[in-house]
């Protein structure tokens, strides 16, 4: 009884669902200024996404030209090894001393020991172009 009461609980919701998020989301995409605006910025990144990881498919280190794609999700040591920095290069730059580094998420990191995950990132990418733009 009591699986049958939760099915039946289950199917009101997402009814619901359906019935508020349709109406809302047709709108939202049907509105030509919002998908052109969502298609060119997909279409963008996906491009730049695309030649990333061609890059890293082949064992190139990422260039200046890819640290806008930093995200709060990667880790200190998925960071060194794509751009090709030394391991201690963003500890020591960025004054890290978590045990945990490399392997901390900047997000993790940010959360535990900054104020604004937002200033940590972009000290990050000011720290990678600055090793890149010196060993070139």
């Amino acid at each position: 009884m009591n699986n049958s009461k939760s099915s039946k609980i289950l199917i009101i919701i997402l009814l619901v669902i359906f019935v508020i998020g349709a109406p809302l989301s047709f709108y939202f995409f049907s509105n030509p200024t919002t998908r052109a605006a969502l298609n060119s910025g997909l279409q963008k990144q996906s491009y730049h996404l695309m030649l990333a990881r061609e890059k890293l498919r082949t064992h190139q280190s990422l260039t200046l030209e890819d640290i806008p794609d930093i995200q709060s999700w990667m880790t200190f040591y998925y960071l060194n090894k794509v751009f090709g920095l030394p391991t201690d290069y963003l500890a020591s730059a960025l004054n890290i001393n978590d045990p945990q580094y490399p392997n901390i998420t900047i997000q993790h990191y940010a959360r535990h020991h900054r104020d604004n995950s937002s200033s940590l990132l972009f000290d990050i990418q000011t720290a990678i172009y600055n090793y890149l733009q010196s060993h070139q």
